[in-house]
């Protein structure tokens, strides 16, 4: 636990070796558009329970071969940024429970629904409707753990469980 508001660049750190890092309760609001991307080997980084607002892919290494756990819980992001799972080969759990995320563009997890065994989007701002279809016909809705706030006669419910009759816009 630590007030630290920004995260600069993380300096290149020894080849070879696997690396964690954890930032987590820390009152972080702000990455450096480059934060992470220097540490090549990274195989899982936590960055939960903080006050992250946007997150880049300039952030992390491309490609991230090992990054195998990425944990963003308990922040205040609002989107995601369409290429954000790009490059990330190995990336097996998403964790973005507790944002305030307002919808789930397809297109972000394109790149990595092939490999991703979890995506947990539970206590989110979801408003569930027609944008929310692409699930219902994809292989990510026996992956992802979410449930919809909006409309109010879907608050609290799962959106692996949802039907088109569901989706509306």
């Amino acid at each position: 636990n630590s007030d630290m508001e920004y995260v600069s660049d993380f300096p290149t750190f020894s080849r070879g070796k696997k690396h964690v890092i954890i930032i987590r309760n820390s009152s972080v609001v702000e990455l450096s558009p480059t934060a992470f991307s220097q540490v090549e080997d990274l195989v899982i980084l936590l960055l939960a329970l903080n006050n992250i607002e946007d997150v880049e892919r300039s952030m992390f290494p491309k490609p991230a071969l090992n990054l195998t756990v990425l944990s963003m819980s308990n922040n205040t992001i609002r989107s995601l940024p369409v290429d954000i799972f790009t490059d990330m080969p190995a990336l097996k759990e998403v964790k973005l429970d507790g944002n305030k995320i307002h919808t789930i563009e397809k297109d972000v997890f394109v790149p990595a629904r092939n490999h991703l065994i979890l995506v947990r989007l539970t206590g989110n701002d979801l408003n569930c409707d027609c944008r929310l279809k692409w699930i219902i016909e994809d292989d990510m809705r026996t992956k992802l753990l979410a449930n919809c706030k909006y409309p109010q006669d879907l608050e609290g419910k799962e959106v692996s469980t949802l039907d088109y009759g569901d989706l509306w816009c």
